[in-house]
């Protein structure tokens, strides 16, 4: 029993090293969207079978970073100009509301452990470092609804960083990632201070000039509604 016990173990860190792989190649541009997952070039580097390539990818399938054809093959996901807008939307109403509820259910030590993140991605930022700086900005948020204490925002946040970091790298350059990154620490301020309207609009602002969404009508009726 022990015996299969650790064979089982040795598996699953087999999958998990793979997967992270796959993942890191996706995020890196390394393999682009519309590409395909190169399975036997996976399988000779690392001396594997296509069994934990095969449930690495349908990992990512479940995260929605790769399209698997059942018995075919699996491609990245190609993002679209429209996905990119309801991304955008779906992180200002995601960031808005994790802000609230730091706000709610934060602590002064929450608020320094942000700072701690915040100034790691900037320094990141500065040196130019684009893999690390996104690494920390996707920290940054992910502890933000960590302190929120809300597992279903979590979750979904969660299910949404991987397109995040593919967009980052696909989409801008570390000049405009520095410019966002910036906002993190008056977006503390906001939340020490427990100035609910400050932090929300300096989520908003953020969001709406990142994915480009000055125009989008649910923004205008947004704006118009709080005057």
């Amino acid at each position: 029993m022990n015996g299969e016990k650790k064979m089982q173990t040795e598996h699953r860190s087999l999958s998990d090293t793979v997967y992270e792989h796959i993942k890191e190649m996706i995020i890196s541009l390394e393999i682009k969207g519309g590409d395909k997952i190169p399975e036997a070039v996976i399988a000779k580097k690392f001396g594997v079978s296509r069994t934990p390539i095969r449930e690495a990818i349908r990992k990512l399938d479940k995260e929605g970073l790769v399209r698997l054809y059942p018995r075919r093959y699996a491609e990245v996901i190609t993002i679209s100009k429209k996905d990119i807008v309801n991304i955008g939307l779906v992180r200002i109403s995601l960031d808005t509301l994790a802000a609230q509820l730091v706000i709610q259910n934060g602590s002064n030590a929450d608020c320094d452990e942000l700072e701690k993140i915040a100034r790691q991605c900037l320094e990141c930022a500065l040196a130019q470092n684009k893999r690390d700086t996104i690494k920390y900005d996707t920290l940054f948020h992910k502890t933000m609804v960590e302190i929120s204490d809300n597992p279903f925002l979590l979750r979904m946040m969660e299910d949404l960083h991987l397109k995040v970091q593919l967009l980052q790298n696909r989409m801008w350059e570390i000049s405009q990632l520095k410019e966002g990154v910036k906002l993190h620490l008056p977006l503390i301020e906001k939340l020490r201070e427990r100035d609910s309207e400050g932090a929300i609009k300096i989520c908003q602002d953020h969001l709406i000039n990142f994915y480009g969404l000055q125009d989008h009508p649910v923004i205008k009726r947004m704006r118009c509604l709080q005057g």
